[in-house]
């Protein structure tokens, strides 16, 4: 099944999917089936390896990114936040989670 998803160009959603059978395993064992899980001795890196990325946002993207935010027609409550990530490149969830 993870050969077929990254045979058609997804090798992360294979990688997912691998994770995901071996879940479903994972929780019939736990509730008294007696099944082997075929996902256990797959390790991630046998589906899949990506390599790093490389690519950084030059200063004159995020000027030009900064000032089209502000051209966007939507609430302050939304632009802000944008304006935050795009400021300290940090993920949206590490901004949502911030105290």
């Amino acid at each position: 099944m993870c050969n077929k998803v990254k045979a058609r160009g997804a090798p992360a959603t294979a990688v997912h999917v691998r994770d995901i059978v071996k879940q479903v395993y994972a929780f019939a064992i736990l509730h008294g089936e007696k099944v082997d899980n075929p996902a256990t001795d797959m390790g991630a890196a046998s589906i899949a390896t990506f390599a790093p990325k490389e690519r950084a946002v030059s200063p004159l993207e995020i000027r030009l990114t900064s000032r089209q935010i502000e051209s966007v027609a939507t609430y302050p409550t939304i632009r802000l936040p944008l304006r935050m990530i795009l400021l300290t490149l940090v993920r949206k969830s590490e901004l949502v989670e911030a105290t």
